[in-house]
């Protein structure tokens, strides 16, 4: 019995996130356990009316924040995005021309850099508030004209969930999925607001990337890092250290 209640992870991405998460840990036989840290919040925006040359999109959020009139003005555009799951969810929308997705930000800014055409109109970059990264800058440096519009933004939530925090104190989690600096910081003033950062023991934290795993080493919490910023190496990490 052990054993099996040994197979839980945490899981603390966004609610509208999480399904796919679920899912593929179930292949893998692991049971996930919902623990988002952050809601998502629209934003009040309009959408110039330009000749795009293209729209650039890193999350799903973005698009899930579009209204089905917005879609519509811009799903003629070349959309060039990050995330296969995010391209097919643009496909899905109506979006006619999608660029092969890139795996990670920094990955789409080299392949933008290469693609955009300086005078060949502007770039709409719809986004939430907190970025990673400095895409729109490092693109507006080559003279290429960004519109960066906040359309969402993510919210800190005041604590974890009940079922989360009885896995936690029950002391059979084999790990727990953090994917953000910001989502890990909050973790963090969660965990330790909560009274639990001394239950988790040697539970691993699963990171997406080392600059998330730092927000956490600080306070003493092992870590694993994925080889890339993606889920499915993130996933890859977790049956590496699960077996």
């Amino acid at each position: 019995m052990r054993a099996t209640l040994k197979k839980r992870i945490l899981v603390t991405r966004p609610e509208a996130d999480q399904a796919q998460t679920v899912s593929a840990l179930g292949t893998i036989g692991l049971e996930a356990v919902s623990a988002p840290v952050m809601d998502i919040e629209s934003l009040p925006f309009v959408l110039p009316d330009e000749p795009w040359q293209a729209v650039i999109v890193t999350s799903r959020n973005a698009l899930r924040m579009l209204s089905a009139e917005e879609i519509n003005e811009i799903k003629a555009c070349r959309l060039c995005c990050v995330g296969a799951k995010t391209a097919d969810l643009a496909r899905s929308l109506g979006f006619l021309r999608i660029d092969q997705p890139a795996p990670h930000v920094a990955d789409l800014g080299e392949r933008l850099k290469s693609s955009l055409e300086v005078g060949g109109g502007p770039v709409l970059y719809p986004a939430g508030h907190y970025r990673s990264g400095s895409l729109a800058e490092d693109l507006e440096e080559l003279d290429l004209r960004v519109c960066l519009i906040e359309i969402y933004r993510m919210v800190a939530r005041s604590g974890l969930p009940d079922k989360a925090i009885a896995a936690i104190k029950a002391g059979d989690l084999a790990g727990i999925l953090v994917y953000s600096t910001r989502s890990a910081e909050i973790l963090a003033r969660l965990l330790e607001a909560d009274g639990l950062r001394d239950k988790l023991g040697r539970v691993p934290f699963f990171c997406l990337s080392e600059s998330v795993a730092a927000r956490l080493q600080g306070s003493g919490f092992v870590t694993h890092v994925s080889e890339m910023p993606n889920e499915a190496a993130l996933l890859a990490c977790v049956k590496k250290h699960h077996n």
